[in-house]
């Protein structure tokens, strides 16, 4: 039985979490799909528990605005909504957490002009 929960992560716990699953040597999936991604690979629809969650995964992909990234494996199912777009797509056996990690060690300026006329 899948639950799902929404949790907002901070960058240290979500670094924690990557942290401990990458070491997991299980049979996994990783895939990080881009931003406005509509539909799942196809193949990923013929493991019976991705289905009981398709529509809601589809829905979350497609609305994001940096892209997803999702862990699925026996013990860990995951769809994390990065801070920061995702630049490639690809997708991967085991539990590929390095660019996620990467994206989140990253830190990026952010600069704010304002413009008065008159």
């Amino acid at each position: 039985m899948l639950v799902t929960s929404q949790y907002i992560r901070s960058r240290i716990k979500l670094l924690s979490v990557l942290g401990e699953i990458e070491h997991d040597s299980e049979k996994a999936i990783t895939m990080y799909l881009l931003p406005g991604t509509t539909e799942s690979p196809a193949y990923i629809e013929k493991i019976p528990e991705f289905i009981t969650v398709k529509a809601e995964v589809e829905k979350k992909t497609s609305s994001s605005q940096t892209g997803t990234v999702i862990f699925w494996g026996s013990s860990h199912k995951l769809l994390i909504i990065p801070p920061f777009p995702i630049m490639d797509s690809y997708l991967t056996a085991g539990y590929y957490a390095e660019p996620l990690s990467n994206l989140l060690k990253t830190d990026y300026k952010i600069g704010i002009v304002l413009v008065r006329l008159g």
